[in-house]
This record gives C-alpha cells, sequence and structure tokens, in this order.
C-alpha cells in the first residue's frame, strides 16, 4: 500500500518542472501579448478506467481490492489558467500556436476572448488553459 502511495506521489511530481515550463513559455513569448494573472494547478482526481479507450493525461493504476469490480486510476490534470491582454487576435493566435509547438505543453484551450476599447485603441483580453505534457522528461534542464 505505501509503495502504491510512493508511485502516486512521485507521479505528482512528475512532468515538467516549473523551470521548463517557464523556459518553454518565454521561448514563445511576444512583445504584443501579456499576462495579467497566471496560476499554475498540479492535481488529480479518481476516475474509472474503461478497456479500449483512448486516454489523455498521466495516468497511475490503483490496484483492485477485492470489493471494486472496477479498476480505478488517478488521472493528474496539471495545467496552467493564463489571464492576458493582446493587441489583436492574430498575436493570440501565433502564440497559442508556438506554446503548442512545445514539448512540454500538451495542449492550450482558449477559455474566452473579448475586445476592450479605449479612448485611441482596442486590445483584446484572453484567458487560456495550457495543458502540461505530464510524460515530458528532460535532464538537460
Amino acid at each position: 500500500k505505501l509503495t502504491k502511495q510512493v508511485e502516486i506521489l512521485n507521479g505528482l511530481r512528475g512532468g515538467p518542472s516549473a523551470k521548463q515550463i517557464l523556459l518553454a513559455v518565454d521561448r514563445v513569448m511576444r512583445n504584443d501579448v501579456w499576462f495579467t494573472q497566471w496560476s499554475f494547478i498540479r492535481a488529480g482526481q479518481i476516475t474509472q478506467v474503461q478497456p479500449a479507450t483512448v486516454q489523455q493525461g498521466y495516468f497511475i493504476i490503483i490496484p483492485q481490492e477485492a470489493s471494486t469490480p472496477t479498476q480505478q486510476a488517478w488521472k493528474l490534470e496539471t495545467h496552467m489558467e493564463i489571464s492576458g491582454q493582446a493587441l489583436d487576435h492574430s498575436s493570440i493566435s501565433e502564440l497559442i500556436s508556438n506554446l503548442i509547438r512545445q514539448p512540454e505543453i500538451a495542449d492550450v484551450k482558449v477559455i474566452n476572448t473579448s475586445l476592450r476599447s479605449y479612448t485611441s485603441s482596442q486590445i483584446v483580453e484572453f484567458k487560456l488553459v495550457v495543458i502540461i505534457n505530464n510524460q515530458f522528461k528532460d535532464e538537460h534542464v
């Protein structure tokens, strides 16, 4: 039982380090996009493992107990929530495209965008969820 708990803990610590994530974002940052809020969430949840399905994310299988007929896994959901502003939608689009190309990043989802008008210009406010690649391993950083 202790060994399984250690595996779960190691899984929660797995994936790219904070330094690697910051370097990945730094590689693609643009002058016409800026962040106003950034949060990093490394969490997990118990989920049922269904045979013959495509699974996304990083799973740690929890051993079956005699009373449990279905197999369970601890699904790690590491992601960043980023709010910010940009000069236009194409700047956000290019940032997202470049983020997705980074090996530390599994996916980027746009939650919302909206135009905000000021006296002489407009900016685009946005909120993104950046899914971290928990399978990423790099010993060079």
